[in-house]
């Protein structure tokens, strides 16, 4: 066993046929084998989570106040969009219809590793975002600490 963890990382570009099925990467089949979690994220995108690391979210969001609207809010948009998938034997998982409308995905998406989850965003969404945010990304680093 490695002293190192894994995290998820790279940008792929995938296909998606008229089923709604992707390939996941090579590198991330492992640790999806047994299930994942994927859901609406925070930028137009859909994340995917391990089961593991989905674990850690609902704790999280268990100590959440139910009197908070702000927590409500968080809850609803981000659990009744989730969806338990487990790939196929070939590595592929179908996008839920709902989501795939969400962020207008058709025949491509793009696959980005972030730590410790995974990002789809439909490629001409992902373009944008990386056009209008890499002169940010300098002072993201230095405001995290990095």
């Amino acid at each position: 066993m490695s002293k190192y963890r894994f995290g998820f990382y790279g940008e792929f570009e995938r296909s998606i046929d008229q089923k709604g099925r992707m390939m996941l990467p090579r590198e991330y089949k492992p640790f999806f084998a047994e299930g994942l979690i994927i859901t609406r994220g925070l930028d137009e995108c859909l994340e995917i989570y391990t089961l593991e690391e989905w674990e850690k979210i609902l704790a999280k969001v268990e100590q959440l106040p139910q009197a908070s609207e702000d927590s409500r809010t968080f809850a609803r948009f981000f659990f009744t969009n989730a969806f338990n998938l487990v790939p196929d034997a070939q590595g592929r998982i179908i996008i839920p219809p709902k989501l795939r409308k969400i962020i207008s995905l058709k025949n491509q998406v793009i696959v980005a590793g972030l730590g410790n989850r995974v990002e789809l965003w439909n490629p001409e969404t992902w373009e944008k975002y990386q056009r209008e945010k890499v002169k940010e990304y300098k002072n993201a680093a230095a405001k995290t600490g990095i």
